[in-house]
Order: structure tokens, then C-alpha cells, then sequence
């Protein structure tokens, strides 16, 4: 609204004028001299084949950087912590839409996935076994978990300095390692 407003009043007071004072030679006048104020931008041409034409589009090309140029940024813990927390969003949500997919097909192709059959499958499998897929299985969770936590406390406007990024960034980390092996070791005694 304010950029029409000053676009009104930049108009001369000549622009507004009834319909039959516009066909008058002074009203065409005038209206020429309104078209000199505009900013008029020369272009040169040059003729040149398909052929060269690409080959020099080619050329500057490989001169372009991408947008944006990664490499030019130092790699820093948000960077890492963003990426993992969408990774595993992502991983999440496709594991539980498989699981889903898996438990609902699976009658009809004449396998069972209740409870009963996954317990007697993962008591064949052995503990040296067990253990990483557990923590491989629990460190998306624990990771997911404690980063929404983090912006969640962002959301509050707390921990929003450069610090309290970074502090709340490693409390992720060592927190997600220590659930995650906490899921993975202690209760490996309850299940095996």
C-alpha cells in the first residue's frame, strides 16, 4: 500500500487530465517528456552461431559457483545437528509407514507380523547381534527426542546465544549416545 501511494504522488499534476484534453498536441507533449524520466537500459547484441553460442554458455558455466557454495563455509555443529535431526525424522517416518505397510500385507501373503512371531524371531538372533541393531534402532529415536526438546526450549527464547547453542548442541549428543546405550546394553539382561 505505501509503494502505491508514493507511486500516486510522484505523478505529475499534467498526468491527470479529462479524456478529451489528451488528443490536444500540448497533452502529447507532455506525456513524452513523462517518458524521458524513464530509465532506459541500452543492450548490445552480438550474431553468433548455435554452435558458439553454447560453447560459450558452456564456458561461463564452469566459471559459476553454485548457490550456495558450501565450501566456502566452515562446517560447524549446527550444520551437523540440522542435517541428522531431518535425517532422522525422515528415517523415523519411513521406518513406521514400512512397519505399518508390512503388518498390514503380511496376512495376505500369508506371513504373521504379531508380537509373538517378532519376539521368537529376535530370540534366534545372537547378543553380539542384538546389541548394535538395538542401538542402531534406538539412536534415531533418542537423537529425534532430545533435538525437538531442544527447540522446543528454543521456541521459550532460551539457550538462543551462540553458547547456549553449542552447550545445548553436545547436551544432544552425549544425551542420545547415553540413552541410546543405556537401550542397547542394560536391557539387554531383561531380554535375551
Amino acid at each position: 500500500m505505501m509503494l502505491a501511494t508514493r507511486m500516486f504522488h510522484s505523478l505529475s499534476p499534467g498526468f491527470f487530465r479529462p479524456a478529451s484534453q489528451l488528443l490536444r498536441p500540448s497533452s502529447i507533449s507532455s506525456s513524452s517528456s513523462l517518458l524521458r524520466n524513464v530509465w532506459k537500459r541500452s543492450v548490445a547484441t552480438e550474431h553468433m552461431t548455435e554452435i558458439e553460442s553454447g560453447s560459450r554458455l558452456a564456458n561461463q558455466r564452469l566459471h559459476r559457483p553454485n548457490s550456495p557454495h558450501l565450501s566456502i563455509y566452515e562446517p560447524q555443529l549446527t550444520w551437523y545437528l540440522s542435517s541428522i535431526h531431518r535425517v532422522t525424522g525422515v528415517v523415523l517416518a519411513g521406518a513406521l509407514y514400512l512397519f505399518a505397510t508390512g503388518y498390514l500385507v503380511a496376512p495376505l501373503a500369508g506371513y504373521s507380523l504379531d508380537t509373538e512371531t517378532i519376539s521368537g524371531l529376535l530370540q534366534q538372533v545372537p547378543t553380539w547381534i542384538k546389541v548394535p541393531a538395538k542401538f542402531a534402532v534406538s539412536y534415531p529415536f533418542t537423537f529425534h527426542i532430545y533435538n525437538g526438546l531442544r527447540h522446543l526450549v528454543w521456541d521459550t527464547t532460551k539457550e538462543l546465544t551462540l553458547k547456549g547453542v553449542y552447550r545445548t548442541g553436545y547436551a544432544v549428543l552425549i544425551l542420545s549416545v547415553l540413552t541410546s546405550g543405556y537401550l542397547s546394553f542394560v536391557l539387554v539382561e531383561y531380554y535375551v
